[in-house]
């Protein structure tokens, strides 16, 4: 697996490849990275690297967006840990203590904005809802296998991590917005300009 780490507010580094900041034009990209598996407008996907590059109109990096957390081919990596397999209370206190201003939680459990780094986290659901869930299936006859796996992985902030630097998120209400814009999978991981 090839590792990529989030930087916050400077890009993503590409072990073995080199780094992609925000900032750099369409040709910086593809001299780093020559061959996307798809360009569609503004966007550059990246399959074998389970991440896509958005351009903004100036033709810049603005946007990256890792997938996951069923990663075949990369792991990710911000403040040297794994966020699809760190659990979501401990991911939650790694990216306060790193953060250096207000932090937005006034949707918390789902969501966190760590405004003075420009991180946010967010997801659709919470362990205990995804067990309450759990229970009722069982109760209703209508349980699968999957379920519970399902709920293993809401204790990990992994059903949607965003991570948005560079000053793009004000608050929830811009997060929400971003998100809304950008997270096409299930499971990403983001940072912008």
């Amino acid at each position: 697996m090839r590792k990529i780490t989030l930087k916050p507010l400077e890009g993503i580094e590409i072990e073995g490849i080199g780094n992609i900041k925000f900032g750099q034009t369409k040709a910086e990209v593809e001299k780093l990275l020559p061959n996307p598996e798809i360009v569609e407008g503004n966007q550059l996907h990246y399959d074998e690297l389970e991440f896509r590059v958005d351009l903004n109109a100036q033709g810049k990096v603005e946007f990256i967006e890792l997938f996951g957390p069923d990663c075949e081919f990369i792991e990710a990596s911000i403040y040297d840990v794994n966020p699809f397999t760190t659990k979501a209370d401990a991911l939650v206190k790694l990216l306060t203590s790193k953060n250096s201003g207000k932090i937005d939680d006034t949707e918390a459990p789902f969501c966190y904005a760590y405004l003075g780094s420009s991180v946010g986290v967010w997801r659709d659901v919470t362990e205990k809802e995804a067990k309450e869930e759990i229970e009722q299936a069982k109760k209703d006859g209508d349980y699968e296998d999957w379920m519970e796996e399902f709920a293993m992985l809401v204790t990990l902030f992994i059903l949607r991590a965003i991570y948005v630097v560079s000053g793009c998120v004000s608050s929830l209400q811009s997060l929400r917005s971003f998100v809304t814009k950008f997270a096409f999978h299930r499971y990403n991981v983001c940072v912008s300009s």
